[in-house]
């Protein structure tokens, strides 16, 4: 007791001291929780990847907004090639993430390309990569999930990939 009443003054210092140093550290913690999340950090993760291949300037991987149409993609791979052909283009149609869009080459007057939609099992073996399985894969497909919509429906086809559709973008249609 004769030690507490000796440094009283000191022990009520320290535990003063060491109290205002725990409040701080607790309304720190308070604030850091409600802190926003800098702008640049929810912009990069809220981000999609698409990739878009064929007649652009600049094929590519990009990240871009959730919400942005084939046309922004276009826009950010520096526009078109002279070799586009922009009938097929549907600039208005939303994105989606690990999306491949494929800008096809313009059509010359002795090139008719095969409806994938509505091709014959011989009409799709004549394309580079397509054997009779796959040409069946593909045919099937179709008849138990519909039309093909876009070129990447083709993705879910057994044994057709990425390459297969970009050695044949410039010879086949969904229409």
């Amino acid at each position: 007791m004769k030690f507490f009443l000796k440094y009283k003054k000191h022990i009520i210092l320290v535990f003063s001291f060491v109290s205002l140093i725990m409040i701080g550290l607790v309304i720190n913690i308070v604030n850091a929780k409600e802190q926003k999340i800098p702008d640049e950090i929810i912009n990069e993760e809220s981000k999609i990847k698409v990739c878009i291949l064929g007649e652009v300037k600049y094929p590519n991987t990009y990240m871009i907004d959730p919400n942005s149409t084939v046309k922004d993609l276009i826009i950010l791979a520096s526009g078109l090639t002279n070799e586009a052909e922009v009938a097929y283009i549907n600039i208005n149609r939303t994105l989606k993430d690990n999306e491949v869009i494929y800008i096809t080459k313009k059509l010359t007057s002795d090139t008719e390309r095969i409806n994938v939609n509505n091709a014959s099992l011989e009409q799709l073996q004549k394309l580079k990569g397509i054997g009779e399985a796959k040409a069946y894969n593909i045919m099937m497909y179709r008849v138990i999930n519909g039309p093909y919509k876009s070129f990447d429906d083709l993705l879910n086809v057994d044994g057709i990939n990425e390459k297969i559709i970009s050695d044949n973008i410039n010879e086949i249609c969904l229409s």
